[in-house]
């Protein structure tokens, strides 16, 4: 070979290597263009959902996923994610008891992703998930509940329905002049208020941002609202201050049948409702039965054709397990289960199985909508219902008649206050207008512990705030069976965007500008505070790369990302060609 041709080889080579080098172009690349709802409420799994959204929709621009933000009214944004109308939506969870069941159940089986009613806002639907939690609930196994969850959240990590985001600190605030106070670990839609008190004053103030959008147990999950049923409602148990054990309510004591199909309550005597009227056994069968007929949507206890913003929760918490309650004597009710359910005895104990009277459901039923029971709420606690300004307060005054020990503060006031910067102002203030913030976002932390006279309360938060992404909707039903590049295996189209997803956002980020740092990093669809928590499964990273890669594996258009090496057969055929081409070149020019 002479010096010539070597010098063209050298050339080609070194163009051949720059060539292959170039990223090849993606034929008719799909370019993904979604919307992203967000809450417009301030919740304690997400105390700032805009800014959660904002920094979502940053990162998967990044990545080359265009997103367009949206909220609504609370209720529409309810009501519409329920009805599958979103493309991914931030929502989440706080406990109601501290099972497993009560996060996985509700929010991730198929039964409960019905649209119009979806508790399971992903519409995730699994067979192997859905075996494994039925199992669940189905047996008093303690060992085989803990392995049936933890299987079960090793599926979810692979299949990814959600980006699980953080589980948050409840925090709260109250004045040094105020004594008994501490947030209930489930949550404050659990305070208990009865034996809180304020020297000096026969009045409490508690600061809230945000208000109920019912206090009727049969018709919300709402956890503003459930902050102050707690005060009007019994159930017949009722979790106390500071556990999630529950404890004698409207109840004295319960056996069951071997089977565990048959729960027998004898209820407590001389209890009399708000109203006068007297608690019995027909006022359990009337409560539950209304609860259940209104999730069947065939209760006949709407108001003037008044359908409620919320029904079907207890059909979320039951699923697939029938229950029948009955009256056995004046003082005695029986609950017949059709299959176990091994939290029915913790279910007892939460708000929407509180117990109501049924003289006054009644005697206004076919009324105006103002006088229906989510208005004006009857119930046996320790606090009775005075009246209710929305969007201002709430007001509720001591019952004198309570069965139970209520030493607290003779009036409540619930004050909605549309700006969490506001009610930190208020409580911090030199003459303070509430007594007490029962929850806020960390990134206020430094302002209250600065504050003179103000304490603070934190503690683990038992919650979930997540990215829900719609199954019913494009790219997420998108069920062909592809390689799975993480696990092994194959895996379908869906999960895999879903995944690419978790990998694109930077969740540390968000916990620490969203949340001030008050709340950890989530893997898991329920906190590590709770049993069955399955600490083994090894969280995703932040990787936009890794999300690049998969996405573009799947045909979909990207931007960014780690620079291509050349790939080297490319690069010799590419030089070999570009060699042989110059040769031919030079030998004609040469003939010329």
């Amino acid at each position: 070979m002479n010096n010539t041709k070597l010098k063209l080889l050298v050339l080609s080579l070194i163009l051949g290597l720059f060539f292959a080098s170039l990223p090849l172009p993606v034929l008719a690349a799909e370019e993904l263009s979604l919307e992203l709802w967000y809450m417009p409420v301030k919740r304690p799994y997400f105390p700032d959902a805009k800014t959660v959204a904002e920094y979502m929709q940053s990162d998967l621009d990044k990545i080359g996923v265009k997103t367009t933000l949206k909220t609504f009214d609370w209720s529409e944004y309810l009501e519409r994610t329920e009805d599958g109308e979103h493309d991914m939506c931030l929502l989440g969870w706080s406990a109601d008891l501290a099972d497993p069941d009560n996060f996985m159940y509700v929010l991730l089986h198929g039964d409960t992703a019905t649209v119009g009613s979806a508790g399971n806002v992903a519409f995730y639907s699994s067979p192997e998930v859905n075996t494994l939690l039925t199992e669940a609930q189905q047996t008093t196994d303690l060992a085989i509940r803990t392995k049936n969850y933890k299987d079960a959240q090793w599926l979810v990590h692979k299949d990814s329905p959600w980006v699980t985001v953080a589980h948050s600190q409840n925090l709260a605030a109250y004045l040094s002049t105020v004594s008994g106070f501490q947030t209930h670990p489930t949550g404050a839609g659990t305070n208990v208020y009865a034996n809180v008190t304020k020297s000096g004053s026969t009045t409490l103030t508690i600061g809230r941002v945000g208000d109920s959008d019912s206090l009727d147990p049969a018709e919300t999950t709402d956890g503003q609202s459930f902050k102050v049923m707690r005060q009007i409602f019994d159930g017949l148990y009722n979790l106390p201050a500071g556990s999630t054990i529950p404890e004698p309510g409207l109840a004295t004591s319960f056996s069951t049948s071997a089977d565990l199909l048959e729960w027998t309550f004898t209820l407590r005597q001389g209890v009399k409702f708000h109203d006068g009227t007297p608690f019995n056994a027909s006022a359990v069968v009337f409560s539950f039965q209304r609860a259940q007929d209104w999730a069947d949507n065939t209760s006949t206890y709407y108001i003037n054709g008044w359908t409620p913003p919320e029904a079907g929760y207890i059909d979320w918490i039951f699923g697939g397990v029938n229950v029948e309650v009955t009256e056995v004597d004046t003082y005695t009710v029986k609950f017949t289960l059709d299959a176990k359910y091994a939290p029915f005895f913790n279910t007892m104990a939460i708000p929407p199985f509180a117990i109501v009277s049924p003289t006054y459901v009644k005697a206004h039923n076919g009324t105006t909508n103002i006088d229906r029971l989510g208005l004006n709420p009857v119930g046996t606690g320790p606090y009775k219902f005075v009246s209710w300004v929305q969007d201002q307060t709430v007001t509720l005054e001591k019952y004198d008649d309570f069965w139970g020990t209520a030493n607290g503060a003779d009036t409540l006031i619930f004050k909605h206050i549309e700006e969490e910067a506001t009610a930190i102002i208020e409580i911090t203030a030199a003459t303070p207008t509430i007594d007490i913030l029962d929850d806020f976002s960390g990134t206020n932390v430094p302002t209250i512990e600065a504050a003179s006279g103000v304490n603070m309360f934190t503690q683990p938060g038992m919650n979930i705030g997540y990215l829900a992404m719609n199954a019913l909707r494009h790219p997420f039903n998108n069920t062909e069976a592809v390689d799975d590049p993480d696990f092994g295996g194959q895996t379908t189209h869906a999960s895999l965007v879903r995944r690419a997803f978790h990998y694109a956002i930077n969740r540390s980020a968000i916990i620490e500008n969203a949340y001030g740092g008050y709340a950890v990093q989530a893997k898991n669809p329920f906190p590590p505070s709770i049993w069955g928590y399955n600490d083994t499964i090894e969280d995703y990273e932040f990787d936009p790369d890794s999300a690049r890669d998969i996405l573009k594996s799947l045909g979909y258009a990207i931007k960014g990302g780690r620079p291509a090496g050349p790939d080297a057969i490319t690069a010799l055929i590419t030089a070999l060609g570009g060699f042989i081409v110059l040769t031919i070149l030079l030998n004609n020019r040469r003939k010329k």
